[in-house]
């Protein structure tokens, strides 16, 4: 079966680069706030861990977590790049999951109670940092795997205390339960974004072959020049700028009959190409404003905005004193 959400390589390969553009500036800013978690844990576990472990242990978050935003600063600065810098990142996001993992090794096994609570802890930090990842879902196995692979190590240092083996396994199912359903989100988050630069990309084309249908409705397939539509199209500009502006214009039209005596295709040629400088002939003759375009059909309207006090049955000679100067 055909998938009805086809969408090209090269608009998956952009779509990925954006996604990877995403999640760098999201971590950043997660980065940025991670801080507060450190509060909280060292806040639950004041009374159950001894505070030296607690410091020892957010000394080590802190170090990772200052080389983990200087790295993302660094790629921030030069563009972030998902084939320059995809090691890098993957770096970033392990050391963020082993610094959280570390907690078993460090703030559990001294009371089971606590320890329940830092493993529920672990549960949200991966859930929050769900949407941070969806963007580059890759980056979220490699931090969710490496917390999940230190947290068990830590766990099974203590395998011997109260329930240990229960957080253990309540960490694993929540771990491969999210690491499943996240799967196909990404995934659908993806296409979002393909289909959007997809939708970008087809509207620029309907954009440019409408200008092109519109210009081809509005000009003589022969000799360019536009036709009785771009006429309608001109006399209601003129119409909206008198009605603003108070000022007249009027319209002289010259038709040219003796085409019949030749056949349709040369007729048309021959009955508009001469009439082609005779815009410019009049705009110069009539400096105050002229709007003169060359219209295809054998005719060539001129609509032009006269003062007041201009006559404008003298146009016919001012035309062909014009025309008889440039030689039209």
């Amino acid at each position: 079966m055909t998938d009805p959400l086809h969408i090209s390589e090269v608009d998956a390969a952009t779509a990925r680069q954006n996604g990877f553009v995403q999640w760098v500036y999201a971590l950043r800013r997660t980065l940025v706030t991670t801080p507060v978690g450190w509060l909280l844990v060292a806040w639950f576990g004041s009374k159950a861990v001894p505070h030296d472990l607690i410091f020892m242990w957010l000394g080590v978050f802190a170090a990772v977590w200052a080389g983990g935003l200087w790295v993302l600063w660094g790629v921030i600065r030069q563009g972030p790049s998902l084939v320059r810098h995809r090691t890098r990142t993957f770096w970033v996001a392990g050391s963020d999951g082993m610094a959280w993992g570390l907690m078993a090794w460090f703030l559990m096994g001294h009371d089971p109670i606590h320890d329940a609570t830092l493993t529920a802890m672990l549960c949200g930090v991966i859930a929050i940092n769900a949407q941070v990842y969806v963007t580059f879902i890759r980056a979220y196995y490699v931090m969710v795997g490496v917390l999940w692979l230190v947290f068990i190590t830590g766990m099974l240092r203590i395998a011997d205390h109260p329930h240990t083996i229960d957080y253990a396994a309540g960490l694993s199912v929540f771990v491969g339960l999210t690491l499943y359903y996240m799967r196909n989100i990404a995934k659908r988050v993806a296409q979002g974004i393909a289909l959007q630069l997809a939708n970008v990309s087809l509207t620029e084309q309907l954009r440019v072959a409408l200008q092109m249908v519109r210009l081809d409705a509005a000009t003589d397939a022969l000799t360019g020049q536009g036709n009785r539509r771009a006429l309608d199209e001109l006399l209601k500009q003129q119409m909206e700028f008198s009605a603003q502006t108070g000022r007249t214009f009027s319209i002289l039209m010259l038709d040219i009959d003796f085409f019949k005596r030749s056949t349709t295709f040369t007729a048309t040629w021959w009955a508009t190409m001469p009439c082609v400088p005779l815009p410019s002939v009049c705009a110069s003759t009539f400096a105050w404003g002229t709007y003169a375009p060359a219209l295809a059909a054998r005719s060539l309207w001129l609509c032009c905005l006269v003062p007041r006090e201009r006559k404008p049955w003298k146009w016919p000679s001012a035309c062909v004193a014009g025309s008889r100067r440039s030689h039209c």
